[in-house]
């Protein structure tokens, strides 16, 4: 039986979705931090994927905004496709 205590996101398969500005730091950190609580990390969206993480820009421009939206909703048509 697993660990929940040291691993609460055991079973947990992840998609984080990179920032606008591809910021490499914030997602490697929350990666690292998610894979350190027990989740594994995909690197696309598939029937195995559990969660979806959409980090978004703080103090985005108007156009990364517009970017961001467009690519959430480039990510609820490739999990509608999926299921």
């Amino acid at each position: 039986m697993p660990d929940k205590a040291n691993n609460p996101l055991e079973g947990v398969i992840a998609f984080i979705q990179k920032r606008v500005d591809n910021d490499p730091f914030a997602f490697l950190g929350i990666k690292k931090k998610l894979c350190s609580l027990g989740a594994k990390v995909g690197s696309r969206i598939n029937k195995e994927t559990t969660h979806v993480i959409f980090q978004r820009k703080l103090q985005a421009s108007i156009d990364e905004k517009t970017i961001e939206d467009y690519d959430l909703t480039k990510i609820y048509q490739k999990v509608e496709r999926v299921n």
